[in-house]
């Protein structure tokens, strides 16, 4: 599934040079928003340079080059189109929309008929990429099979969005909701699988049954957006594209500009859309409307497809085609400027890494203008413009103790205000006090890979059958009894954060900021969680729209090494391999036994090896290993010299403590590294794993 979803990316990134891939776009559907809402999509493909065949009811009028239309329209109706008296009647369970569909989807696989559709069959065609409208028409999937390419998907809606409830349901709306969506699990299960098979069988020959093909899509694209809908948890693999089709307005029609411009009271739009036609309003229903707007001073520009309205009032204008959005965009609202903001952010977690994560937000943020006053263990060096440090650095004081430090008690004593707080999520509930003191909103930074608690104030899902806590050494395919041990230790970790860590962050912040951060449900109104992390690296899982994996935010352009290390790598005939165990363990805290296995392996390599160690002297050290008290090492991995690098999370990765065994089983599963646990470090166990790490192509 992840090579899959690289390879899309991939095929729909932009680079120079880059080979153009055949696509295959499929949009049986005749309801033109379906087109419409991906439009965009299919002629930025065609701009990019790839070859892209549509097969639509909605042919160009003019020809794009690279974009090849494949007509499907027909004029006959499609029944259920045409009119809107059935949704007018009680819909028990959503069942009216369910045969709907049905019907819906039976008629859109009847296109496969079509004589250009059997005609562009018997080409000799290759497609590396088919995209397919998801409508009730599992049929067309079948293509994919058929020329062995990934799919994507793009649904126009999803099902039971007909329903009239918001996400604060009630009791009853909620087992209404649970029954409908139980009732439309096994018609999809029971009827849409076989009929849309049925099709693919007859018109492709293939059966989408077989392997569970219809559980591979590689991508889904959704016209949707949390921000509009209701928030929902979503898995990598579907992305929210609401807008999509949204374009720069266009100058309306002369008529309709001096009929817009010319109302003293503005105008009104009313347009059932482009499926459902205006003249099949009920009669007693579209009169309520002529009675209302025959009393009011605006004018309304009304969607009317025939030619006639009977009681049609003066100030109502009939069109049978509408510019829709030109209209809606006549007025357009723009910001002429927008305001610095003043925000804190607190990292008071003493590992750099944790800093060094999000470092860059901070940065950037100042950079465009913000005050950012930042507390933490690690000032800037160099004074940044906009960025205040409030230094809290001290020799054990570890998270909440160090809200007593001495600045941070001075700081506290200001009279600042303050927009957005941004606090790093590390154990120090006792931090959120101060988004409660300055009321402002407030951002949580996850440097690792998600807790447990993270996901409990966010309402993110955290499943211990498939979702490792972090620490262990599990992926997301683990056996029985290690789902076992995964349960029970989210429980452990849940009840310690809950009834351990809740009061203990409480007592600081109550002590040093006045505030209680229990009440109210105060802990769960985090507005934004950014973590540390990203699907394609960790194990894919479904997250709320808060929750915003921003892995590599750190990485910057690779600086030019210091001219002793330069030398040393550049001089080295057979490469460099780099090791380390990071800023928060010593090099030479490695036990001797284990220190001695490396050695003795890097004394008959080839090789230079430059490794991160904190003392002076090395007992035993070979001549080609040098000894780096500090080391840049995101400018020494960059460079083409070094051929491997052991490090907690590396190519050969030595995990140790925290989130390191999840990140290194993580590697294993994505063929990204190999992993040698300490216990088992030993001479032929390091030789062996660096042999691997260096041969692998």
């Amino acid at each position: 599934m992840l090579l899959k979803i690289v390879y899309v990316l991939l095929v729909l990134s932009v680079i120079c040079g880059g080979k153009t891939h055949n696509i295959l776009v499929v949009v049986s559907h005749p309801g033109i928003s379906h087109f419409k809402a991906f439009e965009n999509l299919f002629v930025g493909l065609a701009t990019k340079g790839h070859n892209v065949t549509v097969i639509s009811h909605f042919p160009r009028d003019k020809p794009i080059p690279n974009y090849k239309d494949v007509s499907i329209r027909e004029d006959r109706t499609y029944s259920g189109l045409q009119t809107i008296k059935s949704s007018l009647s009680f819909d028990f369970l959503g069942i009216n929309d369910q045969a709907l569909l049905m019907q819906y989807g039976i008629q859109s696989c009847e296109s496969m008929k079509h004589k250009n559709f059997q005609k562009f069959l018997k080409e000799k065609n290759h497609f590396d990429l088919v995209i397919l409208n998801e409508f009730s028409t599992l049929c067309y999937r079948g293509l994919a099979k058929k020329y062995k390419a990934p799919y994507i998907e793009h649904p126009a809606y999803m099902p039971r969005l007909a329903s009239p409830y918001s996400d604060r349901m009630t009791f009853f709306q909620r087992v209404d909701n649970f029954l409908s969506l139980a009732l439309f699990y096994l018609y999809y299960r029971y009827k849409y699988e076989s009929s849309g098979n049925e099709y693919s069988k007859k018109y492709l020959g293939v059966d989408l049954l077989e392997d569970n093909f219809l559980y591979n899509m590689s991508l889904l694209f959704t016209n949707s957006h949390f921000s509009i809908n209701f928030p929902r948890p979503l898995v990598p693999n579907i992305i929210e594209l609401s807008g999509m089709h949204i374009r720069k307005p266009k100058q309306l029609p002369k008529h309709l500009e001096q009929y817009i411009s010319e109302s003293t009271h503005g105008v009104i739009y009313f347009s059932l859309g482009s499926t459902l036609k205006g003249h099949s309003l009920p009669p007693e229903k579209r009169d309520v409307f002529l009675t209302v707007f025959r009393d009011m001073p605006e004018r309304v520009i009304w969607k009317w497809e025939n030619d006639t309205m009977e009681g049609k009032p003066e100030n109502v204008l009939l069109q049978k085609w509408t510019p829709q959005f030109d209209i809606i965009f006549s007025v357009i609202l723009a910001f002429d400027s927008c305001n610095a903001s003043k925000i804190l952010v607190v990292v008071s977690h003493p590992g750099v890494s944790h800093f060094k994560a999000f470092e860059n937000l901070f940065v950037g943020l100042a950079k465009k203008g913000h005050n950012v006053t930042v507390i933490s263990h690690f000032p800037q060096q160099t004074p940044i413009p906009n960025y205040r440090d409030v230094s809290i650095r001290e020799e054990g004081a570890y998270s909440c103790k160090s809200m007593k430090h001495e600045n941070f008690q001075k700081f506290l004593k200001e009279d600042s205000h303050f927009d957005l707080v941004i606090l790093n999520e590390f154990s120090t509930l006792c931090y959120r006090g101060l988004a409660r003191k300055y009321k402002a909103p407030y951002i949580g930074l996850a440097p690792t890979s998600l807790f447990v608690w993270h996901a409990l104030h966010t309402g993110s899902p955290e499943h211990p059958g498939y979702m490792p806590k972090m620490g262990t050494p599990y992926t997301d395919k683990m056996t029985f009894l290690q789902r076992v041990e995964n349960s029970l230790l989210m429980a452990v970790v849940y009840l310690k954060y809950k009834f351990l860590y809740h009061p203990n962050g409480n007592e600081f912040s109550r002590k040093y900021l006045g505030v209680d951060i229990l009440e109210d449900n105060f802990l769960y109104s985090m507005s934004l969680l950014f973590t540390n992390m990203h699907y394609s690296l960790h194990f894919p899982r479904p997250l709320v729209p808060n929750i915003i994996e921003t892995a590599g935010l750190h990485i910057g352009e690779p600086k030019m090494l210091p001219k002793h290390l330069q030398q040393y790598i550049s001089e080295s005939p057979h490469g460099v391999i780099y090791f380390s165990l990071g800023s928060t363990l010593k090099g030479h805290t490695l036990p001797k036994e284990k220190r001695d296995a490396f050695i003795e392996v890097f004394k008959d390599m080839p090789e230079r090896i430059i490794w991160k160690w904190e003392n002076d002297t090395m007992d035993g050290k070979p001549d080609n290993v040098l000894l780096q008290k500090w080391t840049p090492q995101f400018d020494i991995i960059c460079h083409p010299g070094v051929k491997a690098f052991i490090f907690q999370g590396g190519m050969l990765s030595l995990p140790i403590y925290a989130d390191q065994s999840t990140n290194a089983a993580s590697l294993i599963a994505k063929a990204g590294g190999v992993v040698l646990q300490l216990d088992d470090v030993n001479v032929e166990s390091v030789r062996e794993a660096l042999t691997e790490v260096l041969s692998s192509k």
